[in-house]
């Protein structure tokens, strides 16, 4: 019996290995700002149809440019891709310049909360080594 416990014990224990770094940075992030970097993929979106459409256009401009149509109605319809192609792919195209610069901005608003100046931005170091948590390091005093 005690041989099929120490069987399952063996089985069961998991390797850690651990590297150590240096120091974590942790920022904090708000309900708005958390949203705004979830949907923040969708921009990508808006730069795949604009090239569709701007790529569409320019094929349709130059077809008009090069070629004789036989009826007028080829002539409007390659007229009318251009036009629509054209105007859908710019304004696709500046959705996704303020989409990426909302996301940017973001971002950029989330790392600026962590100022790099001397050691006022440290937090007390926790000694994880031992089986209770200690607080070693501190720069300020904590009451309990």
């Amino acid at each position: 019996m005690k041989e099929n416990s120490q069987n399952i014990d063996s089985e069961s224990t998991v390797s850690i290995r651990r590297g150590r770094v240096e120091s974590v940075d942790l920022f904090e992030v708000k309900e708005h700002e958390l949203e705004i970097l979830e949907n923040g993929g969708s921009d990508s979106i808006y730069l795949n149809f604009s090239i569709f459409l701007i790529s569409i256009a320019l094929s349709a401009i130059f077809s008009l440019c090069t070629s004789t149509f036989s009826l007028p109605i080829y002539q409007t319809l390659f007229l009318i891709i251009a036009v629509v192609g054209m105007l859908g792919g710019i304004f696709l195209l500046i959705l996704w310049l303020k989409q990426r610069k909302s996301t940017k901005s973001v971002v950029k608003i989330i790392r600026g909360r962590i100022q790099y100046i001397g050691a006022k931005n440290v937090i007390p170091a926790i000694n994880i080594d031992q089986t209770n948590i200690d607080i070693i390091n501190s720069p300020t005093e904590l009451k309990p």
